[in-house]
């Protein structure tokens, strides 16, 4: 079904439930007036939900497929701790946000970029609120080589390194325009690697 409308509900019922917690990526699609809609299982069920204009469109189980699914100029918010191993790819035009919400991110994060070689795409991509906590041998975030990615900013996260062994912050690898903003890391063998290429870094209050 689409585009389900429901009206007029008693003010004693207060939540909606989904029947079947799948449709809880096409939130968008039903309309209730009168009282609150939750996703089957409560949001604590989830991973990550997208947000747009303040409100949740949709709801996923993991961080990868709300990233399958994210569109221009939305924000994927993390609902609970997560630990996976994505990968990011950089679209023309697409401008999209990623917000911790202050939960804590284990795993690695792979920025492909549109392998455009040069810096005219202004296509953006933006952490904010992020806790990572980054494994041994490992990066919290990597830019896949020769994909050029750019336009990343880093904001008001933390970055906390493995006790087991060396583990690293950001790598840059042929990109442009990169900027950190008041964040923190701690524990890492290294926080920032420009291994080949970079042009255009902004680093404000930043903590090593």
């Amino acid at each position: 079904a689409n585009d389900v409308n429901i009206a007029n509900v008693a003010e004693d019922n207060v939540n909606f439930v989904w029947v079947d917690e799948d449709w809880a990526q096409y939130f968008d699609q039903v309309e209730v007036t009168g009282a609150t809609v939750s996703p089957e299982g409560g949001e604590g069920s989830f991973a990550a939900a997208i947000i747009v204009d303040g409100a949740v469109q949709s709801y996923f189980k993991t961080f990868a497929k709300a990233l399958e699914t994210v569109a221009n100029g939305q924000t994927i918010t993390l609902i609970t701790d997560v630990a996976e191993n994505v990968t990011i790819k950089q679209v023309v035009g697409k401008n999209i946000t990623i917000d911790g919400n202050s939960k804590t991110y284990t795993g690695t994060i792979t920025v492909v970029g549109d392998g455009t070689p040069n810096g005219s795409n202004k296509e953006t991509l933006t952490f904010i609120n992020i806790n990572f906590v980054v494994k041994a041998n490992a990066y919290a975030i990597t830019a896949d080589k020769g994909s050029h990615a750019r336009n990343i900013t880093v904001e008001n996260c933390t970055f906390t390194g493995a006790a087991d062994g060396p583990s690293y912050g950001i790598r840059v690898r042929n990109g442009w325009n990169y900027a950190v903003k008041n964040t923190t890391a701690d524990g890492l063998s290294s926080f920032f690697n420009a291994t080949e290429n970079l042009s255009g870094l902004t680093v404000e209050d930043v903590t090593v």
